[in-house]
């Protein structure tokens, strides 16, 4: 009788178990559906903000940006291979900052 009662409690436990674990996985699939709309927006979201950054420096130099005041910051490595910022007023953008039609 006790060996009954042990074959008993151990498959009841099994199966409350397993249908914890359905429930678990049946739980996260919406919260998974919810993730990708997420990620969805958040991939909308960065397209945009790269278009908005190509449409803004699509123009200039690699490693230069506009300055509020204008003119340009540009990071430029020296001989030694030293990365420095230079600072470029607005009588300097065309030539210093923006891309020529050699190099575009």
């Amino acid at each position: 009788m006790k060996s009954f009662l042990i074959v008993f409690l151990v498959i009841s436990l099994a199966l409350v178990y397993s249908e914890r674990v359905q429930h678990q996985t049946s739980v996260r699939q919406p919260n998974e559906r919810r993730l990708s709309k997420i990620e969805e927006t958040a991939h909308e979201n960065h397209r945009k903000m790269i278009k908005e950054f190509k449409t803004k420096f699509g123009g200039l130099k690699d490693n230069c940006f506009p300055r509020p005041n204008g003119g340009c910051r540009c990071v430029e490595k020296g001989p030694d291979n030293q990365e420095k910022t230079v600072m470029y007023d607005r009588k300097d953008i065309d030539t210093k900052c923006r891309l020529s039609s050699r190099t575009a």
